[in-house]
């Protein structure tokens, strides 16, 4: 019986190290300068006359910008890019600049690759780790990009590259006095098409794996690949074809995402061991993608909740800032930041707009979503020209330093929310697209109409309290333990939306006779349908099922003709589900009618819901291209519960705060005169009605 997490806790010996407390106090706000001279030369970027291109040239400039900003941190270039045994990089500006930082009260963060390096900048011992490098199903060594073959894939899997890694890290901690890690190329095999490792060490640590699940029980084995003869099992190959499957149903497949997945996790608790051991205060944040609609666990082996009990911030680079785009689709990263805090991780990304009002939508959306912590705000030195710091300079300054100033509504507080979606990955990581579909769009309709929820993953059951719905879109594959333990929670008085195929197949994706929550809906007399959806009473809970929450069809396929990935921005599913108006009323259901918090507003205005010790915390963000008028919120408070007191503030520069508040029964009506681009309502004391 397979685990009901992607990565099984039992794989994961060792301790899991505290992370530094200084990252929860502040975040991850910096501006970056990771390319060195060496590095710069290598790939053609420098002009005639450049002699030491980077911050090199005006490293006090440079900090000193970061400090006004209002950043906590920079992150720098470590000079072992391209070689850890013959740096060829001066070293005493790196030391000067980390210097500079530090006594400006900033955190340095040190770039580190880790899926590649260059034997070619390296000495003789460097250039032997190639017989360590990954080798695709060709054969052949993978490199970073056509235009950058100098580097080359490593494979973690020999203990040679760890040693290897280990080294690097050693040096940027002692040697440098970095505070933290900045691991770019966080990733262990590369993509899951003709780049992805299958090398014979990749061959035989798999075959172990199987053999810790399966060696002795082999009647468990024969029932899974119908021989129990583990020492010959291959992991799958896709040459010549060039992509991997959508519903992975292959048991071999499924054991190999679940053995990469596993590995990289083992990989990341590795490193945060490493470097907890030098530096307790090291902390570590990685690029790691935080895809929202791709299967990251086989694409890439990476279980965000396994890899975030050992980092402290996730980056994505997908290319994309909340928008109100001109057909109307509202694009956010708000899924990606609440996945991101479910993982015990901020988020970082750029932060970037093309006219100061669009600048301030992506600055207040990063701050409200991500707890007052920004990402990267700008590059300096030889990378300005992709995302110069100075551009909106001052609007980017005024803005941080505001929520600085106002710091209490946005870090010292919990998520405040109603519903949950559970995103399933021991489901998603073996489900079709089409199941992210639904999530999609479940998630796109809960954010336009400002519902309070989060994102939570496989050990929701454990929360303390525990919410009041959960919204399961489609999680086709539950185990019974699962399925009991959700039937249990409807019992008690929870709330659960089903759609889709929840339900219909046992985790490794084996159909059961009858779907698991079916019961769910037999149990009771109580049950109204219609060729939508059913709505029904079980125990103290309520059940809504529904049929379908996305069209028929095959989303974009993740694919180039060239086996490579295609990661450029698919809309399809940034919409609400076809019967949009059936899954609100779905939704009011499950919740039995009676939500705590609604606010009424132009469609583009986002609400995020978070609570203090004694107040209910409201960050209001406008997409739309022009102010909004009369935003209208009602909190369900206690019948008893005295007055309350309501205040709004702004960050905008000519801000209306004007509010009124009136009580009729629970219900306060709070009544926002004017938002332009972001305010801040706080309601406090607060206790909820439900």
């Amino acid at each position: 019986m397979p685990s009901e997490f992607v990565v099984d806790p039992a794989d994961l010996p060792g301790p899991v190290v505290s992370r530094p407390s200084w990252v929860k106090e502040a975040g991850f706000s910096f501006l970056g300068d990771w390319v060195g001279p060496l590095y710069a030369r290598r790939i053609g970027w420098t002009h005639v006359g450049d002699t030491e291109p980077g911050t090199w040239h005006h490293p006090e400039k440079f900090i000193a910008a970061a400090s006004e900003m209002g950043c906590s941190c920079v992150v720098l270039s470590c000079n072992r890019d391209l070689s850890v045994s013959a740096p060829q990089d001066p070293l005493d500006p790196i030391r000067q600049t980390i210097q500079l930082a530090h006594d400006a009260g900033l955190r340095a963060g040190a770039y580190l690759r880790a899926d590649y390096y260059s034997p070619e900048a390296g000495d003789e011992r460097e250039r032997e780790l190639e017989q360590y490098c990954q080798r695709d199903q060709r054969g052949l060594i993978p490199t970073w990009s056509p235009r950058q073959t100098y580097k080359k894939m490593l494979c973690f899997h020999h203990p040679q590259v760890v040693d290897f890694f280990k080294e690097r890290l050693a040096y940027v901690i002692n040697e440098l006095k970095f505070d933290f890690l900045h691991i770019d190329g966080y990733q262990f095999g590369g993509f899951e098409a003709l780049d992805a490792c299958r090398c014979d060490r990749c061959k035989e640590d798999f075959r172990a794996f199987l053999h810790d699940h399966y060696g002795d029980r082999p009647q468990e084995a024969i029932e899974r690949f119908g021989h129990a003869r583990l020492d010959g099992v291959e992991p799958p190959i896709m040459y010549p074809m060039v992509s991997a499957p959508d519903a992975v149903n292959d048991p071999a497949w499924q054991e190999w995402v679940r053995f990469r997945c596993t590995f990289t996790a083992q990989i990341g608790q590795m490193i945060a061991q490493t470097a907890y051991e030098l530096n307790p205060q090291v902390a570590i944040e990685i690029n790691s993608a935080v895809s929202t609609q791709e299967n990251q666990c086989l694409l890439l082996g990476q279980d965000l909740r396994s890899i975030g009990r050992f980092t402290d911030a996730m980056w994505s680079e997908d290319g994309y800032w909340p928008a109100m785009l001109d057909d109307a689709t509202i694009v956010t990263r708000v899924r990606q930041m609440k996945m991101a805090e479910s993982c015990g991780n901020f988020f970082i990304a750029y932060v970037k707009g093309d006219t100061q009002r669009k600048m301030r939508q992506a600055l207040a959306h990063m701050a409200a979503f991500n707890r007052g912590s920004f990402g990267c705000l700008g590059f300096g030195g030889l990378m300005t020209g992709n995302y110069p710091f100075r551009e909106f300079y001052e609007t980017k300054r005024d803005f941080i330093q505001w929520v600085r100033a106002h710091q209490r509504l946005y870090r010292p507080t919990d998520p405040f929310c109603e519903v949950a979606v559970w995103r399933s990955q021991c489901s998603l990581s073996l489900s079709p697209r089409k199941a992210s579909a639904a999530f999609m769009q479940t998630e796109q309709l809960l954010i336009e109409d400002r519902v309070p929820f989060t994102i939570v993953f496989d050990d929701w059951f454990e929360a303390d309290p525990p919410p009041r719905a959960v919204a399961l879109p489609a999680v086709e594959a539950l185990s019974r333990g699962q399925a009991d333990r959700i039937k249990q929670f409807v019992h008690a008085g929870g709330g659960v939306l089903i759609g889709e195929n929840t339900g219909e197949l046992d985790l490794d994706r084996r159909a059961y006779r009858t779907p698991l929550l079916r019961d769910l809906l037999a149990d009771t007399d109580q049950a109204r349908s219609d060729d939508c959806m059913t709505l029904a009473r079980c125990g103290n809970g309520r059940v809504a099922w529904v049929n379908q929450l996305v069209t028929p069809g095959t989303p974009r396929a993740p694919y180039l003709p060239d086996g490579t990935i295609d990661l450029s921005l698919d809309h399809t599913n940034w919409v609400v589900p076809p019967e949009v108006d059936r899954v609100r009323a779905a939704l009011d259901w499950v919740l039995g009618d009676r939500r705590t918090i609604t606010v009424d507003a132009p469609r583009g205005v986002l609400a995020e819901y978070r609570r203090t010790a004694d107040a209910l915390v409201v960050h209001l963000v406008n997409l739309r291209g022009d102010k909004v008028l009369n935003v209208r919120a009602d909190v369900r408070l206690p019948d008893d519960a005295g007055d309350c007191d309501v205040a709004l503030v702004s960050p905008d520069p000519d801000g209306n705060t004007n509010v009124s508040a009136d009580r009729a029964g629970p219900v306060l009506t709070i009544t926002i005169e004017e938002l332009d681009v972001c305010a801040v309502l706080t309601i406090a004391p607060f206790t909820s009605a439900v």
